[in-house]
């Protein structure tokens, strides 16, 4: 109230004249200090204006009367809590809840005595004193809350945060790689890790102090933490171990995250004092592959990479799950080995053709371990470009499938049976049909073939169609109504390359002879193939399969099919060599 004793202060609505000099007089000798008006409109302003919190106000007013004038105070919310008490003439039941119902608190009937009317007054003071209790005390327990919740804040804080640095601490950094780690089995989603250390950060400390070596934690940590993508957590997990967690990424994406990371540190020059030093980090890379278990695993290869990063000169960043050289796979299969691991010594060379010639190497490993199986790519491969051929002038494909989609077609189908040289020869070649058992081992040859195909890419950035390759070797045997395996994927969500490599695979299967099998003829397998529209197999790959089923069958039964798009022979070994050290991991 501006001037007034709000507390002792009542607002009087009355048009009578007589009546409103009567309330002031009883209201005035007992303490109260008193607004007036003569209507409802009036009042409403000398309440908004001066803000008394008990109303005084006759039923029957011109312009606004006194249920008009309780809607409004209840309405508006700059009126605050008032006690309104109206005047009436009137003491029928009806009326009474009407007044009730537009919101006055009490009532007296006219004429009224004084006795009762301060009686009334005092009441309704007692209650609006009893609300300013209420909301005082509401009000602190609010404050109380809010500072509460401060305090909260900041414990939490304390407990997720290094003090040092402000990044996750140790124990955050294991709750966040838990939680990635549970998405990651939950959605089938990549999952990487990157293992950071500064390189001679105790020769730092010997030669500067322990001050200096805090500022160098600080900066790095603060490069670090300017420089990682959105979704990603950069932790300190020790001393001057760094950890950062790569959600949804590949070993391939995380290396290039990797190396952001080492040269953003590089460039920084820490200033203290009148010291100016330049550091480096080694760093290790590890994505969750098949065959480890908890994150510990994924962890262990992390470190593992970072340590070959150091005995290699520090300053780097080295990948785990790099595919071995043509020397070293050709020797593992040739003594008949399907653990590829035994070479723990693994070079990755940078060179195009180079790259080119250890893709072949994988697709002729697989013939070496099945010639049925080296006839079956081919076979295959042909099939594939037949359908992109046919697909790409309808009007659901013409946008996806080009000229580049069916190159990297070209390239990608041989590998779609790669992960077979992972399955023992007493399943890959056994005559007759394969056990329960057995038919669990051949078809981990999906994931297999994927993990091979996923560690080239790690090391070898810029091969487009080994995404392709990926994703052929991965999901070739899901079914288009989500029966299929391994992840149980159905109809768009399986990609496109794979739903085609999918009747191109069973055709060839149907039509070629094998140990277990006779060949089907043509019309068997296109019967089956058919059957499967919807099913087994998207319905336009059935399609377009029908409209050239004519040139798969003479591609068949002629016996010419040549392999489709060569990769370069072998060249001489002249690019750049580098070497990691990964642990053992069966593949089948």
């Amino acid at each position: 109230m501006q001037g007034i004793e709000q507390d002792k202060c009542v607002l009087v609505a009355e048009d009578d004249r007589a009546t409103l000099m009567l309330l002031e007089r009883h209201l005035q000798s007992s303490g109260y200090r008193v607004l007036t008006a003569s209507n409802g409109a009036e009042a409403m302003r000398v309440l908004l204006a001066h803000g008394p919190q008990i109303v005084v106000t006759d039923w029957m007013m011109p312009e606004m009367d006194g249920l008009e004038l309780c809607r409004a105070i209840r309405e508006h919310e700059g009126a605050g809590f008032v006690y309104t008490i109206i005047l009436t003439a009137l003491s029928d039941e009806d009326r009474l809840v009407e007044a009730f119902d537009a919101g006055a608190d009490d009532f007296l009937v006219k004429p009224f005595n004084r006795k009762e009317l301060l009686a009334r007054i005092r009441a309704g003071d007692r209650i609006v004193r009893l609300e300013h209790d209420l909301a005082a005390r509401t009000r602190e327990m609010h404050l109380q809350n809010a500072q509460l919740a401060i305090v909260n804040d900041k414990l939490n804080t304390m407990a997720i945060t290094d003090e040092l640095t402000g990044l996750f601490n140790r124990r955050a950094a294991m709750d966040r790689l838990r939680d990635h780690w549970a998405g990651s089995s939950r959605h089938g989603q990549p999952l990487t890790c990157i293992s950071l250390d500064i390189d001679h950060f105790k020769a730092i400390n010997d030669a500067h102090g322990h001050d200096f070596g805090d500022v160098v934690l600080r900066e790095v940590a603060n490069v670090l933490l300017n420089t990682v993508r959105v979704g990603e957590s950069c932790c300190r997990v020790g001393g001057e171990e760094f950890l950062v967690i790569c959600p949804s990424t590949t070993a391939e994406m995380g290396g290039r995250a990797a190396e952001r990371l080492r040269a953003a540190v590089e460039r920084r020059e820490i200033r203290h004092h009148n010291t100016v030093l330049g550091v480096t980090m080694s760093l290790g890379v590890a994505e969750r592959v098949v065959g480890m278990e908890a994150m510990d695993d994924m962890l262990k290869a992390a470190d593992e990479a970072l340590y070959t990063a150091k005995r290699s000169g520090r300053n780097r960043v080295q990948l785990v799950g790099a595919p071995a050289p043509e020397s070293i796979l050709m020797a593992h299969a040739q003594a008949g080995k399907s653990d590829l691991a035994d070479a723990t010594r693994i070079s990755v060379v940078h060179d195009d053709a180079v790259r080119d010639s250890v893709v072949l190497t994988l697709k002729k490993l697989a013939e070496y371990r099945d010639n049925d199986t080296g006839e079956h790519v081919d076979h295959v491969t042909h099939y594939c470009m037949l359908l992109a051929d046919t697909l790409r002038s309808t009007p659901d494909f013409s946008r996806t499938i080009d000229a580049a989609f069916i190159r990297e077609l070209g390239h990608a189908a041989p590998l779609h049976d790669l992960g077979k040289i992972g399955i023992p020869d007493s399943i890959l070649l056994k005559p007759g049909r394969l056990t329960p058992e057995e038919m669990a081992v051949m078809r981990r040859h999906c994931q297999i073939g994927a993990d091979c195909i996923r560690s080239v890419m790690s090391r070898t950035p810029g091969a487009g169609f080994l995404s392709m390759a990926l994703e052929i070797a991965a999901a070739h045997h899901e079914w288009f109504d989500g029966s299929g395996y391994p992840a149980g994927l159905s109809g768009d969500e399986i990609p496109l390359a794979a739903r085609i490599a999918a009747l191109a695979d069973v055709y060839d299967a149907l039509r070629m002879k094998r140990p277990y099998k006779s060949a089907m003829t043509h019309e068997q397998a296109r019967d089956i193939i058919a059957q499967g529209s919807g099913k087994q197999f998207d319905p336009r790959m059935v399609k377009a399969f029908l409209e050239r089923e004519a040139e798969f069958s003479s591609l068949m039964s002629r016996n010419t099919i040549k392999p489709a798009a060569p990769v370069k022979p072998p060249l001489a070994l002249t690019a750049r060599v580098e070497t990691i050290q990964i642990g053992r991991v069966r593949l089948h």
